[in-house]
C-alpha cells in the first residue's frame, strides 16, 4: 500500500492505524474472556461491554479516518504515485468538483427541499442533496491537508 501512494514515512502509518488496532486488540482479548467465562458472564456486563466496543470502534475508525486524510493524503498528490493513482487522481478531483457543482445547484432548485416523501424531489436532485455535502467535505480535507504539507515542507 505504501508503494501506492509514494512511500509516506512509516511513523505515518503507525499514528493513523495504531490507535484503532490498540483499541481492537483490547477488546478482541475482552470478547475472548467473555466467551471463556460463558454464561456465568453476566447480561447486563455483556451488554455494557458491546455498547463500549461499538464507542472504541466508532472512535477507531474516526480515528484512521482523519489521521488518514490528514497524514496519508498528501501523499496522494505528489508526483511520485503510481501510474494507477495517477489516473485516479484526476478522475477523482473531476467527479468532486462536479458533484460540488451539481449539489449546490440542486440545493438551489425549486425540485428540492420540503418533506422527504415529497414527489417534488427527483431520484438524482435528492442523491446529490444527500451526498454532496460529504463529497465536498471529504474533498475539502484532501485539500486542506496537501496544502499544509506543501506549507511545511516549502522553505
Amino acid at each position: 500500500m505504501s508503494a501506492a501512494i509514494g512511500r509516506p514515512d512509516a511513523w505515518r502509518f503507525q499514528l493513523t492505524f495504531g490507535p484503532a488496532m490498540i483499541l481492537a486488540v483490547s477488546f478482541m482479548s475482552v470478547v475472548l474472556g467473555a466467551g471463556l467465562i460463558g454464561r456465568d458472564f453476566r447480561g447486563w456486563l455483556r451488554e455494557w461491554l458491546g455498547r463500549v466496543r461499538a464507542w472504541a470502534l466508532l472512535f477507531g475508525i474516526l480515528w484512521a479516518a482523519y489521521f488518514g486524510i490528514a497524514l496519508l493524503g498528501p501523499y496522494l498528490f505528489t508526483t511520485e504515485a503510481s501510474s494507477l493513482v495517477k489516473h485516479v487522481k484526476w478522475t477523482a478531483a473531476v467527479t468532486w468538483v462536479l458533484t460540488t457543482v451539481g449539489a449546490v445547484l440542486a440545493g438551489q432548485s425549486t425540485k428540492t427541499g420540503g418533506t422527504k416523501d415529497s414527489e417534488k424531489t427527483s431520484g438524482v436532485l435528492a442523491l446529490l442533496t444527500t451526498f454532496g455535502p460529504p463529497i465536498f467535505i471529504l474533498g475539502m480535507l484532501f485539500l486542506i491537508s496537501n496544502f499544509a504539507a506543501l506549507c511545511c515542507t516549502s522553505p
